[in-house]
């Protein structure tokens, strides 16, 4: 294979900003949804330009991101015998 070819090296989940973000939107919206605690701040017709900020967030960090996301530990390959 040559470098060109080679499939680029898998990060952890907790090292992606994408994750990260959705991760924090997704945090909010459930604090929202149970206590209402943005309508004081947040006149609800900002909400619709709140929601295609985060998608253009989206769109920009997966956009930048150069390697895949891994959930599970990569299997250990056994050493050889020296």
């Amino acid at each position: 294979m040559s470098d060109q070819e080679k499939k680029p090296e898998c990060k952890p989940w907790w090292q992606s900003r994408t994750i990260w973000l959705n991760a924090a939107v997704a945090a909010v919206a459930i604090v929202e949804a149970s206590s209402e605690a943005l309508k004081p701040v947040l006149p609800p017709e900002a909400m619709g330009g709140l929601l295609a900020a985060v998608a253009v967030a989206n769109v920009v960090l997966r956009a930048v991101s150069g390697q895949p996301v891994v959930f599970k530990k990569p299997p250990v390959s056994p050493k050889s015998p020296s």
